[in-house]
This record gives structure tokens, C-alpha cells and sequence, in this order.
């Protein structure tokens, strides 16, 4: 009986489809700017909404999309440090 069993169980996930990727991935977001923005409204706007993988797409998208920025020049001490220090500083 057990292994009749333990056939069926194993035709069962045999027939069972297979785990489909997100439909909302990082890359879809990332080729898609107005639909990544309306998700990321509607995901602050959403507690529940907001824990789903979709969201969570979303926000990794828009850290990925975000510049990583230039240092600032080196304009020289700025008017803080020229009172506290003074002239010691070049």
C-alpha cells in the first residue's frame, strides 16, 4: 500500500506546473520606469500590498536605478571650520 502510495504522490508533483519567475521582477521594473513608479506609490500606500514580492521588486529596482553620486569638490574649509580652527587648517 505504501509504495502505491508513494507513486501517486510522486505523479502528483510530476503534474503539478512549475514554479513560474515573478511577474513583476527587477528587470521588468527596471524596463518599465511609469508602472515602477505607480507600484512603489501603491506599495507606500499599502501595508498588506507593501510585504509582497512584487513590492519588494520594486524597492530593490529603485536602489539599483538610484545614481551612486560624485564626491563634492574640495572647496576648502568651510565657514564652521575656518571659526573653530582657524588659520591652522589649509
Amino acid at each position: 500500500m505504501r509504495p502505491a502510495l508513494l507513486l501517486a504522490g510522486l505523479a502528483a508533483l510530476a503534474a503539478a506546473p512549475a514554479a513560474a519567475a515573478e511577474p513583476y521582477d527587477i528587470p521588468w521594473f527596471l524596463a518599465n520606469p511609469r508602472a515602477h513608479t505607480e507600484w512603489l506609490r501603491r506599495c507606500m500606500n499599502d501595508a498588506r500590498l507593501g510585504r509582497t514580492a512584487e513590492c519588494d521588486n520594486a524597492r530593490a529596482a529603485q536602489l539599483r536605478r538610484r545614481p551612486l553620486g560624485r564626491p563634492l569638490p574640495n572647496t576648502g574649509p568651510t565657514p564652521a571650520e575656518q571659526f573653530f580652527y582657524g588659520a591652522r587648517r589649509s
